[in-house]
C-alpha cells in the first residue's frame, strides 16, 4: 500500500512537471576569468566581463575590485556601468615587487557574484 501511495506521488510530480505551461523568468550574469596586462612602469590593468541571460543591456550596475594587500593600489573602485559594456578595468599601481596580493571583485545588479583571484606582483 505505501508502495503505491509513493508511486502515485512520484508520477503526479512528473506528470505536473513535464506538462507545465508557465515557464520560470530566469535572469543570470556569470563572470568570465579576470584578465591582468601591465600598464607600463608600476602599473597593471585589470580586466573584469560577464556575460547573462535576460539583462537589459541598458540596466545599471556597479563592479568593484578590491586588494588586501599594501603591495597594490587600486583606482577607480567602484565604477558604474551598463550592462551591456561587459568589461570593467581597473588600473592598479605596485607599490611592492614580489608580494602574493589576493583581490575580490564583484558585480552588482538584482542578482550579482564575486570573483576571488591571486596574482604576484
Amino acid at each position: 500500500m505505501n508502495l503505491q501511495l509513493i508511486l502515485i506521488f512520484i508520477f503526479s510530480i512528473l506528470f505536473v512537471t513535464i506538462y507545465s505551461d508557465e515557464l520560470v523568468p530566469l535572469k543570470q550574469s556569470t563572470p568570465n576569468p579576470v584578465v591582468i596586462k601591465k600598464g607600463g612602469d608600476n602599473k597593471l590593468h585589470i580586466d573584469v566581463s560577464w556575460e547573462g541571460l535576460a539583462i537589459g543591456e541598458k540596466d545599471k550596475v556597479v563592479t568593484k575590485l578590491t586588494c588586501f594587500s599594501t603591495a597594490v593600489t587600486v583606482k577607480d573602485s567602484p565604477q558604474n556601468h551598463l550592462y551591456g559594456d561587459g568589461k570593467a578595468t581597473y588600473e592598479v599601481t605596485v607599490n611592492e615587487k614580489g608580494k602574493l596580493v589576493h583581490c575580490r571583485s564583484g558585480l552588482l545588479i538584482i542578482i550579482g557574484w564575486k570573483v576571488w583571484f591571486s596574482f604576484q606582483t
